[in-house]
């Protein structure tokens, strides 16, 4: 049995310092307004993200908003050279358009589908130099089927592709037992779930490599903690933490790279509708700021 989640870390001053730039935000930032699939914590990849980007949806049609500008600004409060973003809904709000660009990436376009339900069916990211198909589908009870993604990316030289294929399957609860990891239709791995009590999922087991993801919540079933067991020394390492408000919204994301560094997300909320976001060194140190603007 492992500790309490609020007693697993200490990111105490021994920690070797490493400055964050810009440029690594601007990234990291984009990666959280996508839905991208990722090399291992597949239920919070899958579900979470993927539940949040619904939620947003549903949350910019009750405000009716149109359109979403966003605005880098620096440490010291100016604006980040050469950003933009814009993101534009539909008339139905069945499909959002995010256009990007900043003095650190190629111009990027993500276009998201959702369907009648509210559902998140399908996003394509196109750049100068790759693009990515991501597709989801549902069961009759609205649980999330399969995810399946091609990547296409390309130099001078060569054009590579990767696919990648989930396929869950479900007992009589709403989260799955087991998922068929499927990489380029023909590396097969079993990823195995366990679950708490009340149906949390809290144990994601590779069956492969044998590494395990280690989920914790609340009170209110909302995950605090992932984290995974180093097999060298056999210490848990956190990869996310996790606190929210009142009202359920995420007010603070902690994202720990390597053993040595982190980043500390905190996010602002006005009438339902997240307003800013700052991130913050190890130190707690600004390193800089998104605002939203609606329209």
């Amino acid at each position: 049995m492992f500790p309490p989640s609020n007693t697993l870390f200490n990111f105490g001053k021994n920690y070797k310092y490493i400055h964050p730039m810009m440029r690594i935000l601007f990234i990291a930032f984009i990666s959280f307004l996508l839905i991208s699939p990722a090399h291992a914590q597949y239920f919070y990849k899958d579900f979470s993200s993927n539940r949040q980007a619904q939620q947003n949806m549903a949350a910019y049609q009750e405000q009716k908003v149109r359109t979403i500008r966003f605005k880098s600004l620096e440490a010291d409060g100016t604006a980040s050279e050469g950003f933009f973003m814009e993101k534009k809904l539909s008339k139905d709000y069945k499909t959002s358009t995010l256009v990007s660009r900043s003095a650190y990436s190629a111009p990027m376009l993500s276009v998201s589908k959702f369907n009648s339900k509210g559902q998140l069916i399908e996003t394509k990211d196109t750049s100068e130099i790759s693009s990515a198909l991501y597709t989801f589908s549902y069961d009759e009870s609205d649980r999330l089927l399969k995810t399946y993604s091609t990547i296409i990316s390309s130099d001078e030289d060569y054009i590579s592709t990767i696919t990648e294929e989930h396929l869950y399957e479900y007992g009589d609860d709403y989260y799955p037992e087991k998922m068929w990891l499927i990489k380029n239709q023909k590396d097969t791995t079993l990823i195995l779930f366990s679950k708490d009590e009340v149906g949390n999922i809290t144990i994601e087991k590779d069956t492969k490599t044998g590494r395990k993801y280690y989920y914790y919540y609340d009170s209110k079933s909302r995950i605090t903690d992932i984290v995974h067991v180093n097999e060298y020394t056999e210490k848990m390492i956190p990869d996310y933490l996790f606190e929210y408000n009142a009202s359920g919204q995420l007010t603070q994301m902690t994202t720990i790279e390597g053993s040595t560094d982190f980043t500390i997300w905190k996010y602002h909320y006005e009438n339902g509708l997240r307003t800013a976001e700052k991130a913050y060194d190890r130190n707690r140190k600004l390193l800089g700021t998104i605002e939203y603007q609606y329209k």
